[in-house]
C-alpha cells in the first residue's frame, strides 16, 4: 500500500515538474498516516489534528531548492477559507514535506480572514473547522510561497482525498455513515431518513410508541453531590450620601514671632573677572531707501534787512568803441576877441545807476576730494584684576519658632 503511494506521488511530481504550474513550482499529494487503528472500534483511535503535505519546489529556472523557505497554507472549504498558517518549511533538493495543524517548523496560526496572528491553540486543524463538511464538499488547500518581498500564491489549489481516518470515519462498528443519526446546522438530531428526534434542549422529537415501559422501583437515593462552587459576588451596593460637614474648630492662638537672627558680615567683593575679547564687528547693513521729503514749510517773516556788504570790486573797463568817421574841417573863423572868464556853474545832479547786470551762471560743483584715512584705534587699556571673592558670611542664628 505505501509503496503503491509512493509511486504515486512520485509520478504527480514529474508531471507537475514537466509543465510547470507558476514561477515557484509546487507539485503536492496529500497523504496522512499520523496514527495507526488498535482495534476495530473507531473510538479507541485518537483521531490527530493535522494533515501531512509533502511538495516540491523549484526556482524560476525550474532547479530544485535547497534551503529554509517561509510558506504559508490556506485551507478552503467550498471556496472559502477557513484554516490559515504559515511554516517555515525546510526544502531539500527540491523536495519538502510539512505537517500542517502541528507547530513544527515554526507553525504560526494566522485568521483566515484578516492574516493577522493567532494563539498557538488555534493551528490544529479540529472538528469545528470541518464540521459540516459533507463526502461530496469540495476542500482544497492552497500554498503561497515567500519570494523575498512577498507571499505569491500558486494558481493551482490542491484537492483533498479520503485519508485513513476519513475513510475509516465513514462507517462506525460496521454501520455505514449513511444509516446514522447526525446532527443538524441548527443542534437537532436527525435520523437518517431527515427527521428530528432530539432538539438542541435535549427533548425527544421523534415516535414516542413503545418508548414507555412500567414504573421501575425507586431507585436509593444517591449520594450528596459536592458543594457548588461560591456565587459570584454580588454588586456593590450604592454608596450611602455623605454626611454633612462637621463644625470648623477654633483656631488657635498665633504663636508670637521669634526674634530675627543677626544678619551675617557682607564679605568682601570679589574682583571683576577679565573682560572677555572683543566679539567681530558685524557686516554693515544696507543704506536704508530715501525717505520720502516732508512737506514744506510754512514761509517764514521776511527778516531784518542786512547791512549793506562791501562794495563789489570794479568790474573791467569795456572795450573802447569805434572812433567815428572824423568831420570835414570847416574853414577857420576869425579868431575873436578873448570874452571875460564866466562864473563856474553848479554840478549837475548825479544820473540814476543803472540796471544790475543779469548774475552770471554758477559754476559747476568742483569733484568731492577723497577722504582721508581712519585714523587708527587707540590700544584697549589693561583691565585690572579681579579681586577675589570673599568670603560668605555666617548665617545668622534661626530665631525660635512661635507658640502654635
Amino acid at each position: 500500500m505505501a509503496q503503491h503511494l509512493r509511486r504515486n506521488l512520485l509520478n504527480l511530481l514529474q508531471s507537475f515538474q514537466k509543465h510547470g504550474l507558476a514561477k515557484r513550482s509546487f507539485a503536492a499529494l496529500v497523504l496522512v498516516f499520523a496514527a495507526t487503528f488498535h482495534s476495530s472500534d473507531v473510538q479507541a483511535a485518537t483521531v490527530p489534528n493535522t494533515i501531512n503535505f509533502n511538495g516540491y519546489l523549484t526556482d524560476s529556472n525550474n532547479s530544485p531548492l535547497t534551503r529554509a523557505n517561509k510558506v504559508r497554507f490556506g485551507l478552503y472549504v467550498n471556496g472559502a477559507r477557513v484554516w490559515y498558517a504559515e511554516y517555515n518549511v525546510n526544502v531539500t533538493s527540491g523536495y519538502f514535506s510539512v505537517i500542517l495543524g502541528g507547530n513544527a517548523q515554526g507553525g504560526i496560526a494566522l485568521d483566515p480572514y484578516s492574516s493577522a496572528m493567532l494563539p498557538a491553540n488555534m493551528l490544529p486543524i479540529t472538528s469545528d473547522v470541518l464540521g459540516f463538511v459533507a463526502h461530496t464538499t469540495p476542500v482544497e488547500i492552497e500554498v503561497e510561497v515567500f519570494n523575498g518581498y512577498t507571499f505569491e500564491v500558486l494558481s493551482t489549489r490542491f484537492p483533498i482525498t479520503s485519508s485513513l481516518f476519513a475513510l475509516r470515519a465513514d462507517s462506525v462498528g460496521g454501520y455505514q455513515a449513511a444509516n446514522l443519526a447526525k446532527m443538524d446546522s441548527l443542534g437537532n438530531i436527525v435520523a437518517s431518513n431527515g427527521s428530528i428526534v432530539i432538539s438542541p434542549s435535549g427533548q425527544w422529537m421523534g415516535n414516542t410508541s413503545g418508548l414507555q415501559g412500567a414504573t421501575g422501583a425507586t431507585g436509593a437515593v444517591g449520594a450528596t453531590g459536592e458543594v457548588g462552587a461560591t456565587g459570584a459576588t454580588g454588586a456593590t451596593g450604592a454608596t450611602g450620601e455623605v454626611g454633612a460637614t462637621g463644625a470648623v474648630g477654633a483656631t488657635g492662638a498665633t504663636g508670637e514671632v521669634g526674634a530675627t537672627g543677626a544678619t551675617g558680615a557682607t564679605g568682601a567683593t570679589g574682583e571683576v573677572g577679565a573682560t572677555g575679547a572683543v566679539g567681530a564687528t558685524g557686516a554693515t547693513g544696507e543704506v536704508g531707501a530715501t525717505g520720502a521729503t516732508g512737506a514744506t514749510g510754512a514761509t517764514g517773516e521776511v527778516g531784518a534787512t542786512g547791512a549793506v556788504g562791501a562794495t563789489g570790486a570794479t568790474g573791467e573797463v569795456g572795450a573802447t568803441g569805434a572812433t567815428g568817421a572824423t568831420g570835414a574841417t570847416g574853414e577857420v573863423g576869425a579868431t575873436g576877441a578873448t570874452g571875460a572868464t564866466g562864473a563856474t556853474g553848479e554840478v549837475g545832479a548825479t544820473g540814476a545807476t543803472g540796471a544790475t547786470g543779469a548774475t552770471g551762471e554758477v559754476g559747476a560743483t568742483g569733484a568731492t576730494g577723497a577722504t582721508g584715512a581712519t585714523g587708527e584705534v587707540g590700544a584697549t587699556g589693561a583691565t585690572g584684576a579681579t579681586g577675589a571673592t570673599g568670603e560668605v558670611g555666617a548665617t545668622g542664628a534661626t530665631g525660635a519658632t512661635g507658640a502654635t
